[in-house]
């Protein structure tokens, strides 16, 4: 069984489709597989969500006094 917890990662489109925001997707593009989710975000989609991870791990690394 897979694990439904895994991080998401970035991949080559096998299939064209749709992105999660509604945006078209082709074969070939590179998108992010989110597993535990089941959910592909389109380049633009994905790389938002890694900044606001990013910016969400800064934020919490304030508060508890790690970041100088």
């Amino acid at each position: 069984m897979r694990n439904r917890y895994e991080k998401p990662r970035w991949i080559v489109a096998k299939y064209a489709g749709k992105c999660s925001c509604g945006g078209p997707l082709n074969k070939g593009d590179r998108v992010q597989w989110h597993p535990s989710i089941r959910r592909i975000l389109c380049y633009r989609c994905g790389g938002q969500y890694e900044r606001d991870l990013a910016a969400d791990d800064f934020d919490q690394a304030q508060i508890n006094g790690e970041w100088r």
